[in-house]
């Protein structure tokens, strides 16, 4: 749940958007027959918050924003019309009859969500809604949960708080980050990494994915990869590069050992990872603040911007030189995995092995190296037996 104060009339213009609601047709409000104007809507709640105690008062609450997701299997096994139906009767009892609401249900993505914007102000005692950033989210997905289970519905899974951090609940970025799939393209990463270590070529690339529950199409310069379980399409270039959009100038450290970058993962979790001099004095000459900065300033660049830039400038994708830097560094180091385990911040040792390519050629250079390896221990035994042999007659003698 996300608050509104200010520009109500543009919050409902937003969620009642032709284009999204099947020009207006699964749109619905408590007070008004009205599926378009959002601004006569945005007047008749702001006439109910008038009559409060504090009224429309600067930077208080004018009204409350809630986002009910389905996932999209379930999207495709009842129609727009039956969820916006669903998310109805969840407003209504959360808000028991009392809290007038707008409720709009999108279908322009992959799958359908509504959008509640509920007035903040009672129409029955005139007083502010009271609400808790705990309890109020916990409220609202336990009614949710109960109305999608009646209809056979998934539901999110339990969120368990991270080890050593006690939560009273779980924010809307954690349970929207949930309902958009975001486990679904962990799962699809997971494949792609366990297959592209073994596969030979794109046919038995697209073969051993889809035995893995993955299928994979190219669309245009771009490969679509579909979990075959849920139904959610994701392309390659959606597949991971927020940890660089999010770097500052401010993440580079240094230590007795060198400069390092810190690198802010999912789930909260950063990582340390070194860099050459090179690179940590470019990222430090660059102002402070976001390395990628968007153009109004108020952030950093989304990923797909970061995917685009470094396409361009390297002709590959970034997942494709995360690859090729596994590789590299395992080769280079003499085939130390748990080492580029560490790098590329992977929990499981056989993720990390995916990432790593071994070709004929490393084999080769794997077979020379033990070659001179022995040559050069038979020199260095040659020469401590020679350097006996020249001794032992100066003991001798002594």
């Amino acid at each position: 749940m996300s608050q509104i104060t200010a520009t109500l009339h543009k919050a409902i213009a937003y969620i009642t958007n032709p284009a999204k609601t099947e020009q207006g047709l699964l749109v619905s409000s408590t007070f008004s027959d009205e599926r378009l104007d959002s601004a006569v809507m945005a007047r008749r709640m702001l006439a109910t918050i008038e009559r409060s105690a504090g009224g429309e008062r600067g930077n208080g609450v004018l009204a409350h924003h809630v986002v009910q997701s389905f996932s999209p299997e379930d999207s495709r096994r009842m129609t727009a019309r039956q969820l916006h139906e669903l998310g109805i009767r969840f407003a209504d009892e959360f808000t028991g009859g009392e809290y007038a609401y707008v409720i709009a249900t999108h279908v322009d993505r992959g799958h359908t969500h509504n959008h509640i914007i509920i007035c903040a102000t009672s129409d029955v005692t005139f007083r502010k809604m009271r609400t808790k950033p705990g309890t109020t989210i916990r409220r609202l997905r336990e009614i949710s949960d109960r109305l999608c289970a009646e209809h056979g519905l998934n539901v999110l899974p339990e969120l368990r708080p991270e080890r050593g951090r006690r939560r009273h609940g779980v924010s809307l970025a954690e349970l929207y980050a949930s309902a958009k799939g975001d486990a679904i393209k962990d799962r699809i990463r997971a494949a792609i990494d366990t297959v592209a270590g073994s596969a030979l070529d794109f046919d038995s690339f697209s073969r051993e994915l889809r035995r893995a529950g993955v299928t994979v199409a190219v669309r245009g310069r771009h490969l679509t990869f579909t979990d075959v379980a849920s139904g959610l399409r994701v392309r390659d270039m959606r597949l991971g590069r927020a940890e660089i959009a999010v770097v500052r100038r401010e993440d580079v450290t240094e230590d007795l050992a060198g400069r390092s970058l810190i690198v802010h993962g999912k789930g909260s979790k950063d990582r340390i990872v070194p860099l050459t001099d090179e690179l940590a004095g470019e990222i430090l000459a660059s102002p402070r603040g976001w390395l990628f900065p968007h153009v109004t300033g108020r952030g950093p660049v989304c990923g797909d911007t970061v995917y685009r830039r470094i396409k361009h400038a390297t002709g590959c994708s970034p997942h494709t030189l995360r690859h090729r830097f596994a590789t590299a560094a395992y080769i280079s180091s003499g085939g130390d995995i748990r080492a580029v385990q560490e790098l590329l911040g992977h929990e499981s040792l056989a993720t990390t092995q995916a990432y790593v390519t071994v070709t004929p050629r490393n084999l080769r250079s794997v077979v020379d190296s033990v070659k001179e390896y022995g040559e050069g221990m038979a020199v260095r035994q040659g020469v401590e037996r020679s350097a006996v042999g020249s001794v032992a007659p100066l003991a001798a003698n002594r």
